[in-house]
């Protein structure tokens, strides 16, 4: 089970309830640099875009 579902807060959240969570991998989302920036804005653009489709 991931951690963030273990979690007595995070339990309690609708968006965990539901599975509506992101899952955010640390080789892409460690940076903050302008190029790293601008890849991860691309995977959470994709991201919500096939969450809507749901």
């Amino acid at each position: 089970m991931p951690f963030w579902r273990c979690e007595s807060l995070s339990k309690s959240l609708d968006a965990v309830k539901n599975d509506h969570v992101f899952r955010l991998g640390p080789d892409l989302f460690w940076g903050n640099d302008p190029i790293s920036l601008k890849l991860q804005i691309k995977e959470l653009a994709k991201m919500i875009t096939e969450l809507a489709k749901k």
